[in-house]
């Protein structure tokens, strides 16, 4: 019974003993095989990250390559750059471009070879296309200007029978192209053609000599006769459409010569010359028709950078009119329209023209006035004076300023403080209104050209420095007949 009892508690000690050991190789199993399956993972990634390693040794060894081959080419740029080249580049880094022209110079020294090309030419923009070199000996301009003008007219019944119905109409007042510059730093050129109605012509054609001791400048050729504050400025930057009524006595480009400088930090400038009247291109023939034209200018007054200008001017001309026979004529501001007065062709063996000038500049606001006196001389002591001046005002409603360009006693370009684009947080360009006043009278003793009053108000918005609407109504009133016209233009700009 003992032995019975042992034997069954042996078989349980047994089976227990053999449950355990069961359990023990199941759990010893299964860890051996999870290591054995962790083991082949870190294999596979040590293998693939070794792949990886011989793709990129590959990449360096061959950019390696790469990288010697380029060293070896700068190299031979450099190389040839210091045997000396003609080089034109731009001076915006952002958008710089560089041709190379090598050139034979075996024959240079060593120390020629480290100065820097005299004759490499910048090309960038200012206003306009330009090229210069580093010393600015020699320098050059391209530009050119578009000036497309509309409008519409309406008159009584005493205009229209005095010049004819007035019409509407459209043209280019100007479209010009012009190339100026330096050449070996003292001679100057310029020559410009206007395309504007169909024929070509000079509009500034000559050459000159720069910073010459004592008188400083002298041109030679097709120019402006120095004579008026309005005339001298460009068309590009005058207030209004039209130059006011004065300019009927201003004479406009002859052929010529004229010396002029500017001097007590350009304080001051003056300028004289003699001139004969001539044609589009510059030319004249037959007897007569020489001038001989002068003028001072005075800047008492230039504070803030050019915000705040005082200009004073004076301009004296004698004339001697091709064949003794000279005429004054004249429109509103409109050049569309056909003249309002007009003397007709009369004798005439000479003419004296003066001409005062004014112009203010208070940070947006500008005033500017002229007044001019012309004398023609006749056979028998017979003297026909005629007169006429203008007043106007301007005001930048965006805070810019006129621009005065003391050197040449004139007006300048017009710079936006923002320039206008489209979108969110772009500039609206600079936005200026005007007012001018004008009167010509060509009525005296044996000439009844005619009384003429002329109101403009002006409105300009420059999108930038280079682009300009402009938009001009005004009343134009011939005196003396009850003559009323109303004129409504607009124009688009651009120049460079």
């Amino acid at each position: 019974m003992r032995q019975k009892r042992f034997s069954d508690r042996f078989g349980l000690f047994s089976r227990r003993t053999e449950m355990v050991l069961a359990i023990l190789t199941l759990i010893f199993c299964g860890t051996a095989t999870a290591e054995t399956e962790e083991i082949s993972s870190m294999r596979r990634l040590i293998t693939e990250q070794q792949r990886q390693l011989e793709q990129q040794k590959e990449q360096i060894e061959s950019q390696s390559v790469l990288l010697k081959k380029l060293l070896q080419q700068v190299a031979e740029i450099q190389s040839n750059l210091s045997a000396g080249s003609t080089t034109v580049e731009t001076a915006n880094p952002k958008t710089s471009l560089s041709v190379t022209t090598p050139t034979t110079a075996a024959t240079k020294s060593a120390s020629s070879l480290q100065k820097p090309d005299k004759l490499t030419f910048r090309a960038y923009w200012k206003q306009g296309l330009r090229f210069d070199t580093p010393d600015k000996a020699f320098q050059l301009k391209i530009g050119g200007r578009i000036m497309n003008d509309w409008g519409v007219f309406s008159s009584n019944t005493a205009v229209n029978n005095a010049v004819g119905p007035l019409d509407d109409g459209t043209e280019f007042r100007r479209a010009r192209l012009y190339m100026e510059g330096v050449l070996h730093k003292h001679v100057k050129f310029k020559a410009q053609y206007d395309f504007a109605g169909g024929d070509a012509g000079f509009k500034d054609m000559y050459i000159g000599l720069t910073k010459l001791p004592v008188v400083g400048n002298i041109t030679f050729g097709h120019q402006k006769e120095p004579f008026g504050l309005e005339a001298l400025t460009s068309s590009k930057y005058i207030t209004f459409l039209e130059r006011a009524l004065p300019s009927t006595f201003a004479p406009e480009r002859n052929t010529g010569i004229k010396l002029g400088n500017a001097f007590s930090g350009n304080k001051f400038t003056w300028a004289l010359g003699a001139f004969r009247d001539a044609d589009v291109f510059g030319e004249s023939f037959g007897n007569g028709g020489y001038n001989y034209t002068g003028r001072v200018t005075a800047r008492p007054l230039y504070r803030e950078k050019g915000r705040k200008v005082l200009h004073l001017g004076m301009a004296y001309r004698h004339g001697n009119p091709n064949g003794n026979s000279l005429r004054y004529r004249a429109r509103p501001s409109a050049h569309l329209l056909p003249r309002f007065v007009d003397t007709g062709k009369f004798t005439a063996t000479s003419t004296d023209t003066l001409g005062a000038e004014f112009a203010v500049v208070s940070g947006p606001l500008s005033v500017q006035s002229e007044f001019t006196y012309s004398a023609a001389n006749r056979p028998a002591a017979i003297k026909e004076e005629f007169t006429s001046f203008y007043v106007q005002t301007s005001l930048f409603l965006t805070g810019e300023h006129r621009i005065y360009k003391s050197s040449a006693g004139a007006f300048d370009r017009v710079k936006p403080y923002r320039s206008f684009m489209p979108g969110d947080g772009a500039g609206k360009g600079a936005w200026e209104v005007a007012v001018r006043y004008a009167r010509i009278n060509l009525n005296d003793s044996f000439i009844q050209g005619g009384e003429l009053r002329d109101f403009t108000l002006g409105l300009n918005w420059y999108l930038n420095p280079n682009t300009r609407f402009m938009w001009n109504y005004g009343l134009a009133e011939r005196v003396g007949i009850g003559g009323i016209a109303s004129l409504i233009q607009t124009r688009f700009q651009v120049d460079f």
